[in-house]
C-alpha cells in the first residue's frame, strides 16, 4: 500500500508530514507526487472506512472520486 495511507504511525503520520514538507519546499500543485500525496490525503478516510465495513473496490471507487472531484476546482 502506499507510505502512510492507512494513518500515522507511532513516529507520526508519514503521508500529512511529506506533504507538509513538500508545500513548504515550494513544490509546485502541478507535480505529479505533490498530486498523489492529496489524493491519498483526500481519500484516506473513506478507505479506512471502507476496510473496516469491508467494502469491495467497486463500492470504494465511486465514494473516493466524489470526494476527490469535491475538493478540486473545475
Amino acid at each position: 500500500m502506499y507510505p502512510g495511507i492507512l494513518a500515522d504511525t507511532e513516529e507520526g503520520d508519514r503521508l500529512i508530514e511529506e506533504l507538509v514538507r513538500m508545500q513548504l519546499r515550494g513544490t509546485p500543485v502541478s507535480d505529479p507526487f505533490l498530486q498523489f500525496h492529496v489524493v491519498a490525503a483526500v481519500i484516506r478516510p473513506l478507505l479506512k472506512s471502507a476496510l473496516a465495513h469491508n467494502e469491495t473496490i467497486s463500492m470504494f471507487l465511486p465514494k473516493a472520486t466524489a470526494k476527490w472531484r469535491s475538493v478540486t476546482p473545475q
